[in-house]
């Protein structure tokens, strides 16, 4: 490696991945807001707990794609997509819990089986995050 290159980050990409993320999320917290008020409806929970690291996943596999010509390659994808995952699982126990404790119904049970989902989802967060970045170079990959 020359002196002047920049060394590969163990987790390229994070940084993105967590804007987007977290963006993700308050964007479907505002749009469930509204259509709550708007419409008396909500937005399904499985849906709203998987479609940030979805968009986030994709975005950032574009950018993987566009920036490094390739698709996202073995190790430092999967490390992306378990931080990105541990990311969302933190960000979900914050809004979980702060949810809990503001209506009062903070028990053992509620924060038992909290945890027990917010730990199910992140799992599979790993493979969407995963599935997604891949979907979204090959996408950008296409289109050169």
């Amino acid at each position: 490696m020359d002196v002047t290159e920049t060394p590969e980050p163990p987790v390229p990409y994070l940084g993105r991945y967590t804007m987007i993320l977290v963006a993700g999320v308050a964007g479907l917290i505002v749009l469930n807001i509204v259509l709550g008020i708007l419409a008396q409806v909500s937005l399904p929970a499985g849906a709203a707990a998987v479609i940030p690291p979805m968009i986030a996943g994709l975005v950032t596999g574009q950018t993987w794609g566009r920036e490094r010509g390739a698709l996202p390659e073995g190790a430092p994808a999967w490390r992306l997509s378990v931080f990105g995952a541990l990311i969302y699982a933190g960000l979900q126990l914050l809004l979980a819990l702060g949810g809990l404790a503001a209506t009062g119904a903070a028990g053992p049970t509620a924060v038992g089986i909290s945890l027990g989902i917010v730990l199910v989802v992140s799992v599979i967060v790993v493979f969407i995050n995963r599935w997604f970045l891949t979907v979204g170079a090959k996408g950008i990959l296409k289109q050169r």
